[in-house]
């Protein structure tokens, strides 16, 4: 092949190898990719190590010790029920995609997608509840949409929560004065006018490029007709108000009896925390949980309790203790919701 003087002449290698020269780029993008993720992930165990070594270990060890027993046990059943009522909150929003299904199968199904979902980054092994509802006939983008949609119901709620109870779990300790209250009232109210805009049709396009962002299939109109045999509904203009409302409830209710096993946590670590202020402190740690620098919300949710609880004059090592005890509940759950792979069905098959 003729060279350009001075030139060098091109090695066969890289003409040969084009192509995966010129795609040879992306695999090593990915890497760094999936290197970044785990390096992100890993930032929440990293700040937990930092603050356990700030710690005295005896004073941790105390507050564990005088903690009463039995509020412990009750804080972890607490959170059981709240499966059910999250379970008919899914049950309500896949709609007519739901009829083939007994409550007891979407209970398991629901149970095993909280199991999948602890011991996955983002929690986004709680996807699979869709994809197991698509086997028994339902649309993919459907299914997999309301189970978006699901997840957004939480952290909907906690975004609104926590929106009103930041100034008061952050300013109101330590400050007080009428315009905490008035800032959180405002907050809270605006809040949730934006979140029931977002269910009118009015919200529809940020509907979708809401769940475009985390799931692009998800957010596609079904084409192909249901189990039921109706045409299928695009679920992303049929999540209206009325279904909000619903679904809405159900979530008050959920977290309600959720705050109520953290509250008992407090009790039994002998905090002086009413069951609002913890339901407050509770929304705002996790929100700062769910950010995705952390498994389970370790490390973020601790700097979080701390930060909030010193001003309540609550030392560090109270604020570990009732953080650990947040994220051992969140794990005992998912191992009780695993059980639903021994005695509920992994992939019920296709009715007919």
């Amino acid at each position: 092949m003729p060279t350009v003087a001075g030139t060098p002449s091109p090695s066969p290698e890289p003409d040969s190898g084009s192509a995966n020269g010129a795609s040879g780029g992306r695999p090593r993008s990915r890497s760094r990719s999936r290197g970044w993720r785990w390096l992100r992930l890993a930032l929440g165990p990293g700040l937990l190590v930092v603050i356990l070594s700030t710690l005295e270990p005896r004073a941790l060890a105390q507050a564990f010790a005088g903690a009463n027993p039995m509020l412990l046990v009750l804080a972890y059943l607490l959170p059981l029920p709240p499966i059910a009522l999250r379970t008919w909150r899914w049950r309500v929003l896949l709609g007519p995609y739901a009829r083939p299904w007994r409550f007891s199968e979407l209970l398991a199904l629901y149970a095993q997608s909280i199991a999948a979902g602890v011991v996955t980054p983002g929690r986004v092994g709680e996807l699979a509840k869709g994809v197991m509802v698509a086997r028994r006939g339902a649309p993919l983008g459907a299914a997999l949409l309301c189970t978006v949609i699901d997840r957004m119901a939480d952290l909907g709620f906690l975004a609104v929560l926590a929106g009103g109870a930041l100034p008061l779990v952050v300013l109101a300790p330590s400050r007080g004065g009428l315009w905490i209250w008035v800032l959180a009232a405002g907050t809270f109210a605006a809040m949730l006018l934006l979140w029931w805009v977002a269910a009118s049709p009015r919200g529809e396009p940020l509907r979708r490029r809401l769940v475009l962002s985390v799931e692009g299939s998800a957010a596609k109109p079904a084409e192909a007709p249901g189990a039921t045999g109706e045409p299928a509904a695009d679920p992303v203009r049929g999540f209206g108000r009325g279904v909000a409302l619903r679904a809405a409830l159900l979530t008050v209710g959920s977290w309600a009896v959720t705050y109520a096993g953290n509250y008992c946590f407090g009790l039994g670590l002998g905090l002086p925390l009413s069951y609002l202020e913890m339901a407050g402190i509770s929304a705002v740690a996790s929100l700062v949980a769910s950010l995705p620098i952390s498994i389970a919300g370790a490390g973020t949710r601790d700097a979080a309790m701390i930060a909030i609880l010193a001003g309540y004059g609550i030392g560090s090592a109270q604020a570990v203790a009732l953080s650990m005890l947040m994220l051992s509940n969140v794990l005992f759950a998912g191992a009780v919701c695993a059980l639903a792979f021994v005695v509920g069905p992994l992939a019920p098959q296709r009715d007919g």
